[in-house]
């Protein structure tokens, strides 16, 4: 396993080259506005419940899955990925109204 490389490039780069963060914090930002915006249109639409905060949840969800393959290829664990995966869609789930 070898992780993701948004998040490896995230985790060795940042401390070391400011320019760098900036350009991949910009690529996080993008994936948690679409995620909020995504879940924003689900709210609209009576599929996600109204009581959530579309961005808290996006942070969250991304920084979920960012740990989740990180904590897996720190284990080289396929079924360590699988069962914290398993965990963040029945979080999903629960979302549902």
């Amino acid at each position: 396993m070898q992780g993701c490389p948004l998040n490896n490039l995230a985790q060795e780069m940042s401390p070391l080259d400011e320019g760098m963060r900036k350009r991949v914090e910009r690529v996080y930002v993008a994936w948690r506005e679409g995620l909020a915006a995504a879940l924003a249109r689900g709210i609209k639409a009576g599929t996600v419940r109204s009581d959530i905060s579309p961005r808290k949840v996006a942070a969250f969800v991304v920084a979920a899955q960012a740990g989740i393959i990180g904590t897996a290829k720190n284990a080289q664990s396929k079924e360590l990925m699988a069962e914290a995966g398993t965990g963040l869609l029945d979080y999903l789930d629960s979302l549902k109204p």
